[in-house]
């Protein structure tokens, strides 16, 4: 009787765990349903993971459009990647552009956008679209976009302008490549327009590249 007895408490005590446990996630997933956006980032990322509920692709992505709508940027740039890896490009695109934004500045979204209009994947290439993204990116400090920017203006023949971010990129990431053009690039100017341009790119550098 006594065992039997203390079967039922243990068992009365795990069901009023379960209910306290069960009540805080429905406060905590309420609580977050009603708050700013990044509690909204935050309840999209948990129907994501399924953690402390359900897995539910939809109600993820229902959160991460009311998140990004108020503004979060970690939100909008995880849209962008998921619709990215689907394969719809027109609606990453679209997030990537929204990530990248003057005011949240994600320089993963600018790298990522400036691949998109430079090979064309949207249906045309468009190297005017990617310099503008490029250069966002390239004043975040990623070297990755100096370069790629150096190599879209030397291929539009903007020697001095490539030369200028060769010089940078190779300063900030030791990128042989960049050094070498550089050089080859160098060779079409007079000595005193070499100097002048690597006083800029050295002005530059002091700007973009955190340590430099």
């Amino acid at each position: 009787m006594k065992f039997k007895i203390k079967v039922i408490k243990i068992c009365l005590l795990v069901t009023s765990a379960l209910m306290i446990t069960g009540c805080a996630v429905t406060n905590k997933v309420d609580r977050l349903s009603q708050g700013g956006a990044e509690d909204l980032y935050e309840l999209a990322n948990m129907y994501s993971s399924g953690r402390n509920v359900k897995k539910d692709e939809q109600m993820s992505m229902h959160y991460l459009n009311l998140a990004s709508e108020r503004g979060s940027v970690d939100a909008r740039y995880t849209l962008a990647v998921r619709y990215d890896k689907k394969g719809d490009l027109k609606n990453a695109a679209k997030w990537y552009k929204k990530a990248a934004e003057p005011k949240y500045f994600n320089g993963h979204a600018m790298l990522r956008l400036a691949r998109i209009y430079q090979s064309g994947e949207l249906g045309e290439v468009d190297l005017d679209a990617a310099l503008e993204s490029y250069n966002n990116a390239a004043k975040l400090g990623y070297t990755e976009a100096m370069l790629e920017m150096a190599r879209i203006l030397e291929s539009k023949g903007h020697d001095k302008k490539a030369f200028t971010w060769y010089w940078i990129a190779e300063k900030g990431g030791g990128v042989s490549e960049a050094e070498h053009k550089a050089e080859i690039i160098g060779f079409k100017f007079k000595p005193m327009e070499v100097l002048a341009l690597e006083r800029e790119a050295h002005r530059l550098a002091k700007l973009y590249l955190y340590s430099y």
